[in-house]
C-alpha cells in the first residue's frame, strides 16, 4: 500500500491535536512536499470540524470566513473570547443565511450533520440562538451585564452558556394576540423553575402588552417572590415600538452582596 495511504488511515481516527503530533512523529511538517496534497485536506477538514461542527465545502468555508466579520459574532467574540464553541456562531448564522435565502434543505442538512456530534444539543442550541431574533437580545443582555454589572470575562462565559443550556423554553416571541396574562404565567411558571434566565421580545401591540405584563407582575410582587430581576431595553425600530426585556434571577449570594454594599 501507498505510504501516503497508510498515513491516512492512521490520522483519519485521530483528532486534530493528536493527529499534528502524529505526523510531526514521522517527521511530516512540510505539507506541500509532493504527495501530501491528500494528508493537507484532511487537516483542514478536521481543522473546520474542530471549529464549525460539520465539514464545509469550500465555498461553506469562504462563506464561514466572510461570516467572521459579522458585528454580532465579533462581540460575542470580543465579550467572551475564551468561549470553546464561539465559531458555533458562524455555523449558525451561515445556516441562517440559507433559510433567509428559502434554502431550507441546505440549512437543514447542516443541523443534521451538527446534531450528530458529541455534544450536539448544546451546539443545536447554539445554532438556534444565532438563527433567531432573540441574538441580539442576547447580545445586549451581555453588554450590559458588562458595563453596568461589571462582569468579568469569565463571569459572561458562564452567563452565555447558562443562556444556551437552558434555551429549549426561556424565551417567548409575544404576539399582538397574546393577553398580558399569558405572558405573566409564562414567566411564573420559568421563575417557579428558577430558570437563570426569561428573554421576551415584542413589537407594535406586543411590546405595548409586555410592559403591561411586567408591571402588573411587579405589582403583584412575583419578582421579589420568586427572587428576579426585571432588565427592560426598550428599542425603536423606526417609528415601530420594540420592547426586548430579560428576567434574571438573582441568587441568595448576589442578593447578600447587594445587601452588604459589595460590587457584583
Amino acid at each position: 500500500m501507498d505510504p501516503v495511504e497508510i498515513i491516512l488511515q492512521e490520522i483519519s481516527k485521530l483528532d486534530l491535536k493528536p493527529l499534528l503530533a502524529y505526523l510531526a512523529s514521522k517527521g511530516i511538517v512540510d505539507f506541500t512536499a509532493k504527495g501530501y496534497d491528500k494528508i493537507k485536506e484532511m487537516i483542514r477538514v478536521k481543522n473546520d470540524v474542530k471549529k464549525y461542527w460539520f465539514v464545509p465545502d469550500k465555498q461553506q468555508a469562504e462563506r464561514l470566513r466572510e461570516l467572521g466579520k459579522n458585528p454580532g459574532y465579533q462581540t460575542v467574540k470580543s465579550l467572551i473570547p475564551e468561549y470553546p464553541y464561539i465559531d458555533v456562531i458562524r455555523t449558525g448564522l451561515l445556516i441562517k443565511q440559507y433559510y433567509d435565502s428559502g434554502d431550507d434543505e441546505a440549512g437543514g442538512k447542516i443541523k443534521h450533520e451538527i446534531i450528530g456530534r458529541p455534544n450536539g444539543r448544546k451546539l443545536i442550541s447554539i445554532v438556534h440562538l444565532t438563527c433567531s431574533e432573540y441574538f441580539s437580545v442576547v447580545i445586549n443582555y451581555l453588554i450590559q451585564l458588562k458595563t453596568e454589572k461589571g462582569y468579568s470575562e469569565k463571569q459572561l462565559l458562564d452567563k452565555f452558556d447558562e443562556i444556551i443550556n437552558e434555551w429549549g423554553e426561556t424565551h417567548l416571541a409575544v404576539k399582538s394576540t397574546y393577553h398580558k396574562r399569558t405572558i405573566m404565567n409564562f414567566c411564573i411558571e420559568r421563575m417557579k423553575k428558577k430558570r437563570r434566565n426569561i428573554f421576551l421580545l415584542g413589537i407594535k401591540k406586543a411590546a405595548e402588552t409586555i410592559e403591561i405584563a411586567i408591571e402588573e407582575l411587579e405589582k403583584e410582587k412575583k419578582f421579589k417572590k420568586y427572587g428576579y430581576e426585571p432588565l427592560m431595553m426598550v428599542r425603536k425600530m423606526g417609528k415601530v415600538p420594540k420592547v426586548e426585556a430579560v428576567l434574571q434571577y438573582r441568587s441568595e449570594i448576589d442578593k447578600f452582596m447587594e445587601d452588604q454594599g459589595c460590587d457584583e
